[in-house]
């Protein structure tokens, strides 16, 4: 378990067309996840994966013709972070629970094939 610092930027990667759900509900942990299709080994449980570092997600998310949502994410108090056990090395985790609407502010949106 990655222990949770109060100073962290935290970032949730999403296609476009999630997030007006994901203003509304907020990030439900899911089994698989947006590229469980093209990497198998994702499937870990009901998750909501994170990360430091938008880039590296989004270097992957470039692959895909579609819309990007960045998110930036604040955990609320006592809310456990996980090393992504998918990502070694990497700055990627995971949490297992819900994050309300008020805790996530939108970046930034990335157009297809314009960034």
């Amino acid at each position: 378990m990655a222990e949770h610092i109060g100073s962290m930027e935290l970032y949730h990667i999403t296609p476009l067309v999630n997030l007006p759900y994901i203003l509304r509900r907020g990030l439900v942990p899911k089994l698989g996840g947006t590229f469980a299709d093209v990497d198998p080994y994702r499937d870990y449980g009901k998750r909501v994966f994170l990360t430091e570092e938008p880039e590296d997600v989004l270097d992957f998310a470039r692959k895909f013709d579609t819309d990007w949502a960045v998110i930036k994410v604040q955990l609320p108090p006592k809310t456990r972070l996980y090393s992504d056990p998918g990502s070694p090395g990497r700055k990627h985790y995971y949490i297992r629970r819900r994050l309300p609407p008020e805790y996530l502010q939108v970046d930034r949106i990335l157009k297809a094939g314009k960034w």
